[in-house]
């Protein structure tokens, strides 16, 4: 089931590779309907993800210590509160490549008991969007907080 994004996207900015601070913000509240995020990797389980960037894929292992599984416990467990602000992103492939319009969500997981952990320090940084090509969610970071190489988004509110 394609998950397509919410009606009033506004377009990309013009220069993704030379954008200024801010302009690649996406005003406007999530892209995509969680609850059909969530209904997708219930569907298709570890089937539903494909990494955007080789650094989401390497942090997924290295920096969390994640296998596949676990992010599709980690998705499942989210709800609307964690969300932070949409985006729009770049694949590892970059220039020449579509934008994607991506959501940004961060909650403390207990990867264990596969249910938010509000006491986690740092809480985990998730960001994604959906291919509907591939009809996959495509991942474009997903590591601890305080990795957040972006500093320009920064998590704090």
């Amino acid at each position: 089931m394609p998950i397509k994004p919410r009606d009033n996207l506004p377009p990309p900015p013009t220069d993704m590779q030379n954008d200024r601070d801010g302009e690649r913000i996406i005003n406007g509240g999530a892209i995509y309907s969680l609850h059909e995020v969530k209904e997708h990797v219930i569907q298709l389980k570890i089937n539903a993800f494909e990494f955007a960037t080789e650094s989401a894929s390497n942090d997924l292992i290295t920096d969390l210590r994640w296998n596949l599984q676990d992010l599709c416990g980690f998705v499942c467990a989210l709800e609307p509160c964690f969300y932070k602000r949409s985006v729009w992103c770049l694949p590892s492939s970059g220039i020449g490549v579509t934008p994607f319009p991506t959501d940004v969500y961060i909650m403390g997981y207990n990867k264990m008991l596969k249910k938010e952990n509000p006491k986690q320090n740092p809480w985990n940084y998730f960001k994604f969007s959906f291919s509907l090509t591939g009809n996959t969610i495509e991942i474009f970071s997903i590591h601890t907080e305080d990795k957040n190489k972006n500093k320009r988004y920064s998590t704090k509110k």
